[in-house]
């Protein structure tokens, strides 16, 4: 090994060379950078399915198979089979998977209640 009068000359390229690899990794690594797991969060989104007029049995389904959880709430009374009647968020919104979308479904009256 060559020593010069500010040192080893290895050490200084050992230095130079650390330094050419470690510092753009510091400057373009910015602080608080989302880990690959955020950032696969963040795009994943997807188009909610229309589901108005969808019969009740297989709505679940699916929502479930766009990516989204299906919730049903009841909406009005129907002597007809139960069908979606509405859903929110609209179908075609682009929405996070995994979300919720909620379809309304029509009710048979109450034994006994007439049809409307």
């Amino acid at each position: 090994m060559h020593w010069s009068r500010g040192g080893p000359t290895l050490l200084r390229l050992m230095t130079g060379v650390l330094a050419a690899v470690l510092v753009p990794l510091l400057v373009f690594a910015p602080s608080g950078a989302a880990s690959a797991e955020q950032v696969s969060v963040r795009e994943s989104t997807g188009v909610v399915p229309n589901v108005v007029g969808t019969s009740f049995s297989n709505v679940g389904d699916v929502i479930e198979a766009a990516g989204f959880v299906a919730e049903i709430r009841p909406a009005w009374v129907d002597c007809g089979p139960p069908r979606v009647v509405d859903q929110s968020p609209v179908g075609g919104t682009v929405a996070p998977l995994g979300s919720t979308v909620v379809a309304y479904i029509t009710q048979w009256p109450a034994q006994g209640d007439p049809c409307p």
